[in-house]
């Protein structure tokens, strides 16, 4: 996917126009060092063509992963640590679309929500 725009926001309020991988690395220790229970980040992408993806990642490596494309088809697993949020992050915020795709149905649970 060939990105227009991307941003990257804290529960806690922070947030970045234009992601790059040092952002996600700040991300990442952010989740380590709080003590916030609900403690989360998400980064969005977004084409000139296409609706906006969404990865939302929390203190406990449980991660979502929304298409918003038409059948609102949505990810939900849980990972195994830093080093695999930050592989999956910086997929995303190349444009690896269908590779972070993959890699959450290869951790498991796929919902596909319709309206």
């Amino acid at each position: 996917m060939k990105i227009q725009g991307s941003y990257i926001q804290y529960g806690g309020g922070y947030n970045k126009d234009n992601v790059e991988k040092k952002d996600v690395l700040e991300a990442i220790k952010y989740l380590e060092k709080t003590d916030d229970e609900h403690a989360d980040f998400w980064i969005s992408i977004y084409g000139e063509k296409t609706e906006e993806k969404v990865l939302e990642i929390n203190k406990w490596f449980e991660t979502f992963f929304h298409l918003n494309d038409e059948k609102n088809t949505f990810y939900a697993t849980k990972l195994n640590g830093f080093d695999e949020i930050k592989a999956l992050c910086e997929l995303l915020i190349e444009g690896k679309i269908q590779e972070v795709e993959k890699k959450m149905i290869e951790h498991k649970s796929k919902k596909t929500q319709t309206d």
